[in-house]
């Protein structure tokens, strides 16, 4: 990610002018694929100068919005330019699963405390999850916390969840964990559960470097000649 701050220098009395030429730069820096923040304002201490700051997912992004027109009337109204390049180190996958294993180890604690709000935290809000408990699918943040508060709410024990053979595989800001994970607990019905889940999990990573889950699938084996499904980790 590629960071542009600064200010230029201009005439007071044509400080307005020169943020009226700039409305079009905006719009189209802000149109383009790739920018994720772009802003020419008035500085409030000195008339002569305006703000500028940017803000690119990678640097072709922004070299292809430079080389879309030229400044024109807009470059002659500016005295003198003072702006610098922050260039984000790009994170190795190596980081990329160490902060994914922190996530899922986050869960496990969230899980056994009965912390809905910690889980919520790592979600996207346009979430897509099928769960291995009904409902069967839920779409959007706000739908899966509730399903979630649900099945922490049915248990009248704590709830021990692990998780076992984790790989992670990722690319740019997309990232994929698959594990099977083991859920121990007694219900507020009566009976003990110990049950294997297979989960697939799909991340993205947000503008500020962390990774929130927007997909997660859930499953366990089936056997064809009972019709159940198979809760044993050698399945």
């Amino acid at each position: 990610m590629i960071t542009v701050i600064g200010h230029l220098e201009v005439d007071p009395a044509e400080r307005e002018r020169l943020l009226d030429l700039s409305q079009d730069a905006v719009r189209q820096a802000r149109a383009t694929e790739g920018c994720l923040h772009f802003a020419v304002t008035p500085d409030p201490l000195d008339p002569g100068r305006v703000n500028v700051a940017e803000r690119w997912r990678e640097r072709q992004a922004l070299e292809d919005f430079r080389g879309a027109g030229a400044e024109g009337e807009r470059g002659a109204a500016i005295r003198n330019a003072h702006v610098e390049e922050i260039v984000a180190p790009e994170p190795d996958d190596s980081d990329t699963e160490a902060q994914i294993r922190a996530l899922l180890d986050d869960r496990v604690r969230a899980v056994a405390a009965g912390d809905v709000e910690s889980l919520a935290a790592r979600l996207g809000e346009d979430i897509d999850s099928f769960g291995v408990t009904p409902p069967s699918r839920s779409v959007g943040k706000d739908d899966l916390v509730e399903g979630l508060q649900a099945w922490l709410d049915g248990y009248s024990s704590t709830i021990d969840y692990r998780v076992h053979d984790l790989t992670v595989a990722s690319e740019g800001g997309l990232a994929v964990a698959a594990f099977r994970y083991r859920v121990t607990g007694t219900l507020r019905a009566g009976p003990d559960v110990d049950m294997w889940v297979r989960a697939t999990a799909v991340l993205r990573r947000g503008d500020d470097g962390s990774w929130v889950i927007v997909h997660q699938h859930e499953s366990v084996p089936w056997d064809p000649e009972t019709g159940q499904g198979v809760l044993t980790p050698d399945a």
